[in-house]
């Protein structure tokens, strides 16, 4: 058997080799990452869990705290509310200072302490007051405070006699350390509960050897003092600061730790509870090695199923993949025979299914290539036929600018298969503006002039340029179609020229009346001259004469300008000066009578390079339509208007007619067609005004074609590049 193309090592890898790979993919991979997020689960479980349950004993041993301080507040406040005048009561104030012991356990007292500091009753004994009692009857104010002298701190308390002669003082031992001690590990296993002062000292506290060993063993053996040290946590010390909080810290022995603090109210200070990270995840420990003792009998089952499993299905897969090597080596005749499991016969029927079927397909195949062959041939045999019967040049150029083919029509002609475009411009290198690098590189359909020498004659060539794409966006060659449009041109110019000739008549019309009242007036001023001797009389005759003369003249100067402008070489123009001549020119037509004919131009608008007289017959054939469309109209109103924008000259002819109907615009542009009937036009006007435009490198467009607000648009680069917002 042959190797298999992706490595050796899939080439020996066998169905049992599969059948364990699957088994880890699908079941022993899930297995494992169902466990490691059950993992991760049950920690965060734990973790969240620890975090509230060390919240929740931090707050409750705080309120522990204060409750056991507010109890013994309350209780002097009341006996000092109830002695008057201690020195004088005597004996008497035993009873009272008894009830304020209450029942707290032995060690606790209650003495009065007078304003100099000596002690004038006790409860018990005759100690001496604490060092704090004797401060607050000297300032007369109550004080809570710990003193230390035994196993555990001692809460003294001193609230002031109501008569002012002193404070009654308690000294109380702090039986909640007990309660830390016995809490701190019911409620969570290995935590250490430690109550600490506004200083972050700690007054008392529990630790997991002293909750294992019990509270009155750990106050047996005098241990407390060590606790006064102050505890750092993330290297810095733990003081009290009002507030709760609870968030995980690195210890002072470098183990992670679940703090959380809480505030007294009582006094200044807190109670801060810390969970070992170890201890608050033993659960999952435990738990983890369970599962993997789990997971690895699960798995040792797994592989014996498999193993079983593998050796029913390779003997039957082996016969199966030696026939398919058999087949994938052109022996289309090879067949298995059905065995094993009924799902590997039914495989190995297919088989051999396929394989006949791909018999069968392989005979055809080969017909059919056959028979495609000869169809492609004559499709060939077609394409050649049909470009070379293409009565213009066609050429088609390579990115490299070379000639790859042509027809037969461009076969003699320059450039041909072989040579560079640039060899017909007689140039040694790429033009500066060349079309077939611009198709190139936008890959857009281009359309060119140029002059082109043949023999003695010089004729106007119109080259259409299309990019053929490579099919990955790219243009991988360029088709060239190249016609002789200089008979064309010959008859689109005489065709401008006569449609000259017909509004210079329509003018002519114009002016021809104009000029019939001023020569009337002429000709009475003469007949008044002839029997005037009065010189003044004369001179006013003469002025008159000379005035309707020189309004004779300008029209006719007007209309021979307009008869005589030819320029048949680009210049700058002013579509400004062109769009004022029109409205001149339009006055002179007998249509305008009562039409308000109106011109809104931009001061600051940029020259065109044009042909003039080409761009004054567009807007005069473009103002003589409008004249026509609103002599129906209720309003008469022509109104011309320039503007610039981006980089391009706009002038828009408005006229207040009925407008063209949405059906009609798409062929108001098509030669011939005209909306007027054949006695008032030739429909070519707008259709040669547009070639004139878009020969000029713009365009003609209507932009609005609704009654009472029809628009013609014709749009040209400007000069300069500029142009504004208009």
């Amino acid at each position: 058997m042959h190797d298999s193309p992706q490595g050796d090592w899939t080439g020996r890898l066998g169905v049992r080799n599969l059948l364990f790979a699957v088994l880890i993919l699908f079941a022993l991979a899930p297995l494992a990452v169902s466990n490691l997020w059950g993992h991760r689960e049950t920690r965060r479980v734990l973790t969240t869990s620890a975090f509230r349950n060390a919240s929740n004993v931090a707050a409750l041993e705080a309120a522990r705290t204060d409750e056991f301080i507010r109890d013994r507040q309350i209780r002097l406040q009341e006996i000092g509310s109830d002695l008057v005048q201690p020195g004088q009561l005597g004996a008497e104030i035993t009873p009272a200072l008894l009830r304020g012991v209450g029942d707290d356990p032995a060690g606790s007292s209650v003495l009065i302490v007078q304003t100099d500091g000596a002690r004038s009753a006790a409860s018990v004994g005759s100690s001496d007051p604490p060092e704090l009692c004797r401060e607050a009857a000297r300032a007369g104010h109550s004080t809570v405070g710990f003193v230390y002298g035994g196993p555990e701190p001692t809460l003294v308390v001193a609230e002031p006699l109501k008569s002012g002669d002193g404070v009654v003082c308690g000294s109380f031992p702090f039986s909640v350390h007990h309660e830390f001690v016995a809490d701190s590990d019911e409620r969570m296993v290995g935590a250490r509960i430690s109550l600490l002062d506004g200083a972050g000292d700690v007054l008392c506290g529990s630790t997991p050897e002293s909750a294992e060993a019990g509270a009155e063993d750990h106050a047996a053996e005098g241990e407390h003092g060590a606790e006064h040290d102050p505890i750092d946590l993330d290297g810095v010390r733990v003081v009290p600061d009002g507030t709760s909080w609870v968030a995980r810290k690195r210890a002072a022995d470098d183990s992670l730790v679940i703090a959380a603090m809480a505030p007294l109210s009582a006094i200044p200070g807190g109670v801060l509870a810390e969970v070992p990270m170890a201890a608050a995840l033993d659960p999952l420990t435990r738990l983890t090695r369970r599962a993997i003792a789990l997971s690895a009998l699960l798995g040792l089952l797994l592989v014996v199923v498999v193993r079983a499993v593998s050796l029913r299905l390779t003997r039957p897969l082996l016969h199966l993949a030696g026939a398919a090597e058999n087949l994938a080596g052109a022996r289309l005749d090879a067949r298995v025979v059905p065995s094993g499991p009924r799902e590997l016969r039914l495989v190995a029927e297919g088989f051999n299914s396929m394989a006949s079927r791909l018999q069968e397909s392989h005979s055809l195949l080969e017909q059919r290539i056959v028979e495609r062959t000869a169809e492609l041939e004559r499709s060939r045999a077609f394409v050649e036929l049909l470009f070379d019967s293409i009565d213009h040049e066609v050429r088609v150029f390579g990115p490299d600018g070379l000639v790859l083919r042509t027809n037969s029509y461009a076969r003699d002609a320059e450039p041909g298969i072989g040579s560079p475009c640039h060899a017909r411009c007689g140039s040694d290198g790429t033009c500066d503006t060349c079309p077939l690098t611009e198709v190139f590189a936008t890959g857009r359909h281009s359309v060119t002039e140029r002059s082109q020498a043949r023999g003695e004659y010089t004729e106007i060539v119109r080259a259409e340029l299309w990019p053929v794409e490579d099919g990955g966006g790219g243009v991988s060659a360029v088709v060239e179609i190249s016609r002789v449009v200089t008979d064309e041109k010959q008859m689109t110019a005489q065709l401008l020229h006569q449609e000259k000739m017909a509004a210079l008549g329509l003018v002519t019309a114009g002016v021809a009346h104009e000029i019939g009242n001023p020569l009337s007036g002429v000709l009475a001023e003469a007949r008044r001259g002839r029997g005037v001797e009065d010189s003044s009389e004369l001179r006013t005759i003469l002025a008159t004469v000379e005035e309707q003369a020189q309004r004779m003249s300008r029209l006719l100067r007007e209309l021979v300008d307009f008869g005589r402008r030819r320029r048949d070489l680009a210049a700058l123009v002013s579509l400004n000066q062109v769009c004022e001549d029109v409205v001149r020119l339009l006055g002179h037509d007998p249509r305008s009578r009562g039409v308000v004919l109106e011109t809104v131009l931009d001061p600051a608008l940029p020259p065109v390079r044009a042909k003039e007289d080409q761009l004054v017959q567009v807007l005069l054939n473009l103002g003589l339509n409008a004249l026509d469309s609103v002599q129906g109209a209720e309003e008469r109103r022509l109104v011309f208007e320039t503007s610039a924008q981006d980089g391009a000259v706009l002038a828009k002819v408005t006229d207040s007619g009925p407008g063209v109907p949405r059906s009609q615009r798409a062929r108001i542009f098509e030669p011939f067609w005209t909306s007027k009937g054949a006695e008032h036009g030739t429909g070519l006007g707008l259709f040669l005004s547009r070639d004139v435009v878009e020969s000029l490198g713009g365009r003609l467009e209507i932009t609005s074609g609704e009654p009472g607000d029809c628009v013609f648009l014709v749009v040209m680069p400007s000069a300069d590049g500029t142009g504004g917002e208009p």
